[in-house]
């Protein structure tokens, strides 16, 4: 056998292997995360095509689950919940702490095209099932704290 098949074979495993971490399982981009006494395992959505995605089409949301949306600075950010059928806690963040939370955003269906915005410039967002961070006493200014 001569170099050009085994040349064809190594580009075509990095072709592959390139396209698997680019569209990776959520879990291999996970990490566990505490807000004040409560931890969550989320997704970290850290790329605009993740950001843009976050839980839509997501039928279900475990209750200590979530999707950490983390950005490169401090603004005020606004999130929808287009394609998004299950209710949502947002919780801000800014310099690992909470800085303000809109609770039990309605599902896309029941809300589609409304805009949710962050009560300050935020650098983080967590979204979590509806009604988890009352049932957690998460509030303002609880602590975050990332363990990947």
């Amino acid at each position: 056998m001569g170099k050009l098949p085994w040349l064809l074979l190594g580009a075509a495993v990095v072709f592959f292997g390139a396209v698997w971490l680019w569209i990776r399982p959520d879990t291999l981009a996970g990490a566990t995360l505490a807000v004040g006494d409560a931890v969550f395992s989320v997704e970290i959505a850290d790329e605009p095509l993740e950001q843009y995605q976050g839980l839509r089409d997501r039928d279900t949301l475990a209750r200590d689950h979530g999707m950490l949306f983390v950005f490169e600075d401090a603004r005020e950010r606004v999130f929808t919940m287009d394609g998004v059928p299950i209710p949502l806690d947002l919780i801000w963040i800014r310099d690992s702490r909470v800085i303000g939370i809109t609770a039990n955003v309605p599902p896309a269906a029941s809300g589609a095209g409304t805009r949710y915005g962050s009560p300050e410039p935020a650098d983080t967002v967590l979204e979590v099932l509806g009604g988890v961070a009352a049932a957690a006493g998460i509030a303002e200014g609880t602590s975050v704290e990332v363990k990947y």
